[in-house]
């Protein structure tokens, strides 16, 4: 009851500034209003663009959203944030489950949450999806770890069709051989793309309604994902601004010309890039792409190489999902919530004095929380942040590959939780 109070006295106090601006749940609920209609026109950028840009998500979430049209806009708002703290809850909860009986887990519980604080709270802010992706993952690998992989490959579906990045948590699927988990994933891939039918079929009547949930699905693909894909342009959508935490943001400011660095003009600061030297826009493409590619395929090897136990199979998964997070051409500071996959066991591992694992948690820290919240320009125009959560990313992987001073997890049962203790 005092969780729901803190909750619901937060919401009351957030939701006039969330619906004051426009940001993301303006263009979430103006596609909630087509699909509620029968779907048309969900993708067609006329319809769904605001001052940020266009719908580009996956179908689910304005489906998902399109259930609530008849609540009226800010009742809607108002569940769709409680669901956010419902879904930080759910992240600390399966971070405190997952330790067992693994150190100071109050301590590790406060270095974790430092790390989920700043890109929660833009999360909030925007009434936007990366917290319950985050959560949808972290419960999935969770459910897995438990020996219930078909449940957790739908959860691990369910966060890559709220947010397409997730998707490459499959490759870890298939590294660590988990065959069921791969089987539940596609389960849930299949059930979850019928979702629009919920609100498609009662406007269009089971024959249409079944014809255009399918329709939806394929607009979104075609119109959507796969040109971005091909063209790895963020334009339209907010582009190489400083906010963008992208490899392929920071290295756009740093090297191409008329990159736009700034959503709002900062006075004496300059508008455009580069910051540094010009360089081919193509060079500078695939030079992100190099770069992000090159951590992926890193930390699949590892995440393939480096699984004992839980802590060191979820420090795989982060390894495998980090690198696509900041190898998106959009990072907002709230995509950062999926950093929680590395917390999680760099907290545990950082008690054990693993040194790789505590500068990994101080980099994260520093990076997604404590500088950004500064709001300093440099930081985030010159790219520092995102050369931070790369170096974080980089003493994450060197903590999991070295094996060095790290609390070992006996493949014994515990009792009532069917995970391992720490020694």
């Amino acid at each position: 009851m005092v969780l729901l109070g803190a909750c619901l006295l937060a919401v009351s106090g957030l939701v006039p500034r969330i619906a004051a601006d426009y940001w993301d749940f303006d263009a979430y609920w103006r596609a909630a209003e087509l699909m509620h209609a029968g779907g048309a026109g969900l993708y067609d950028q006329q319809e769904t663009v605001n001052d940020i840009g266009p719908y580009v998500y996956p179908p689910p979430v304005a489906a998902l959203l399109g259930l609530l049209v008849p609540l009226g806009k800010t009742v809607a708002l108002v569940l769709w944030v409680l669901t956010l703290f419902g879904a930080l809850a759910g992240c600390l909860v399966l971070a405190w489950r997952s330790w067992g009986q693994c150190g100071p887990r109050l301590i590790l519980l406060a270095a974790v949450a430092l790390v989920l604080f700043g890109p929660f709270l833009a999360d909030v802010l925007k009434a936007n999806v990366n917290t319950h992706v985050a959560a949808c993952m972290l419960a999935g690998l969770y459910l897995i770890e438990r020996g219930r992989e078909r449940a957790g490959g739908m959860l691990l579906a369910s966060a890559a069709m709220l947010k397409v990045v997730p998707v490459v948590l499959v490759a870890w699927l298939v590294a660590r051989r988990k065959w069921r988990a791969l089987a539940g994933w596609l389960l849930g891939f299949v059930i979850l793309l019928h979702l629009p039918m919920l609100c498609t079929v009662p406007v269009l009547g089971v024959a249409d309604g079944v014809v255009r949930g399918y329709a939806v699905n394929a607009e979104f693909a075609s119109a959507m994902a796969a040109p971005r894909l091909k063209a790895r342009d963020a334009a339209g959508v907010g582009g190489p601004v400083h906010y963008n935490a992208s490899i392929h943001g920071a290295m756009s400011r740093w090297f191409v010309e008329g990159s736009r660095i700034f959503t709002i003009p900062w006075p004496g600061q300059p508008a455009q890039g580069p910051l540094v030297t010009a360089l081919p826009k193509p060079v500078v493409d695939l030079a992100a792409f190099a770069l992000a590619a090159a951590m992926f395929a890193a930390g699949l090897v590892i995440a393939a190489r480096r699984g004992r136990d839980r802590l060191e199979r979820l420090a795989g998964a982060g390894l495998v999902f980090v690198p696509a997070m900041l190898g998106n051409v959009l990072c907002w500071p709230n995509h950062l919530v999926g950093l929680v996959l590395l917390a999680v066991p760099m907290a545990a591992w950082a008690t054990a004095r693993n040194r790789a694992a505590a500068a990994s948690m101080g980099l994260m820290i520093l990076g997604a929380t404590l500088l950004f919240r500064l709001e300093l320009w440099w930081f985030r125009a010159w790219g520092i942040q995102t050369i931070l959560l790369v170096a974080a990313w980089c003493a994450a992987a060197l903590a999991l590959w070295r094996r060095e001073a790290r609390p070992a997890l006996p493949e014994r049962a515990e009792a009532g939780d069917g995970l391992p203790d720490c020694q």
